[in-house]
């Protein structure tokens, strides 16, 4: 793949100081919350309504880009969430505020990554979009990994580290500003319609969803899992780093090789591979040494964690340019969803059959994933290269007609 062009790697690097200061903050609120003498259900509640400002935030997006522009509305919302996070050092000791200010985090925050990915995919070449777009979660998995770390940097209890993750979020903006007439074309539609998605893209849709249920489910897991196997708390933290880990090793080639063939065989092949992987680790029993455990989730890590991109670039594939921004909010809608809904199932399959109850869960999610994805790829087969045209040369009324339903769904 040439050099990244300026546009490109300005947004990658916007999205990473986005995701150290919203990676700071997910770290510090709980610990904070904890020093304020909150329960633990508030903790909890806390991180849910982040979620459902992540869901308002998908579906309101595309209207503010369409009023504003991307650049206006970037720094809008960059600053909006500034002044929010700012909020929490005043916000008392009552759950209510603390609910409230990370759901408006959550609905800013997706308007932000709604705006840097289709960015991302609408200016990248078709034939180097999954080698693109790897890179840029590649730097975002590297700044998730670092951010918790910035807890050190200051006192729990002070402003200093609010402060600082408010000053990410605010300084996001300038890479934007260095770049002249790069961004995308404006929405021609607004309103998210998932139904119609599904229509051009249904491996897209469905993957993001199925992602969101896996990878969600690990994240508030993970812990959770190598406690209750015999490890140490020190070492069962050290799984979310492992997963992420194994990301940052994988996310390149499974991207590149996105670009080569038909995405859904990836997409197919890396799910099916996770489905594997999830089986041997639920034959594992408690006790089982963390030599053993850790390169497991190094591997499940590096092919559920490097699915999303995939998924991304497979629906940008499909969508004209002014599409793009509608479409990265509804597969962010649907991963979104995912995350919400796949903790409770595997959360009860963790209580019910112990550990490996939870990694039944992930087999029984990954192969189902799997065999959708199989089923679509017999059902509308594609050529073997990639003979796209760009995005931008297709019309909303040819993909709505189905003369752009050669899918590569």
């Amino acid at each position: 793949m040439s050099t990244l062009p300026p546009a490109i790697l300005s947004m990658i690097a916007a999205t990473m100081l986005l995701q150290l200061g919203n990676g700071l903050l997910t770290a510090l609120l709980p610990l904070r919350m904890q020093a304020d003498g909150l329960s633990a259900t508030s903790i909890g509640g806390v991180a849910s309504a982040y979620g459902f400002g992540f869901i308002i935030g998908c579906i309101w997006a595309p209207r503010v880009v369409r009023g504003m522009g991307h650049k206006p509305a970037f720094a809008l919302l960059g600053g909006v969430a500034a002044v929010i996070i700012l909020s929490f050092t005043v916000a008392g000791t009552t759950v209510g505020p603390w609910m409230l200010l990370r759901a408006l985090v959550g609905l800013a925050l997706a308007g932000l990554f709604t705006i840097t990915d289709s960015w991302i995919s609408g200016l990248a070449p078709p034939a180097t979009r999954g080698q693109v777009f790897s890179v840029h979660m590649i730097g975002t998995r590297l700044t998730l990994m670092l951010a918790p770390l910035c807890v050190a940097l200051g006192e729990v209890t002070g402003y200093g580290l609010f402060a600082f993750a408010a000053a990410m979020l605010a300084v996001a903006v300038l890479p934007l500003l260095v770049v002249r007439g790069s961004a995308p074309k404006l929405p021609s539609v607004v309103r998210l319609r998932p139904l119609e998605l599904y229509a051009i893209a249904p491996s897209a849709l469905v993957g993001c969803f199925g992602v969101g249920m896996l990878n969600g489910s690990m994240v508030s897991l993970a812990a959770v899992y190598g406690v209750r196997m015999g490890l140490s708390e020190e070492t069962a933290a050290a799984l979310l780093l492992a997963l992420q880990g194994g990301s940052l090793v994988t996310q390149w080639p499974i991207g590149r090789l996105s670009d080569r063939i038909d995405r859904r065989l990836v997409i197919a092949g890396v799910t099916g591979a996770a489905a594997l992987m999830s089986a041997f680790v639920a034959s594992l029993q408690p006790g089982t040494p963390a030599l053993v455990i850790l390169p497991a989730f190094i591997l499940w890590g590096g092919l559920s964690f490097s699915t999303y991109a995939v998924c991304v670039s497979h629906g940008s594939d499909l969508v004209p340019a002014d599409r793009m921004v509608t479409m990265v909010g509804e597969l962010l809608l649907a991963w979104a969803a995912g995350a919400m809904v796949g903790p409770f199932p595997a959360s009860m399959a963790l209580q019910w059959y112990g550990p490996s109850g939870l990694f039944l869960y992930f087999t029984v999610v990954g192969a189902a994933l799997t065999v959708f994805v199989m089923v679509r790829i017999m059902m509308q087969p594609r050529t073997p290269k990639r003979a796209l045209l760009p995005a931008s040369a297709e019309s909303p009324s040819m993909i709505l007609q189905g003369k752009a339903i050669r899918e590569q769904k």
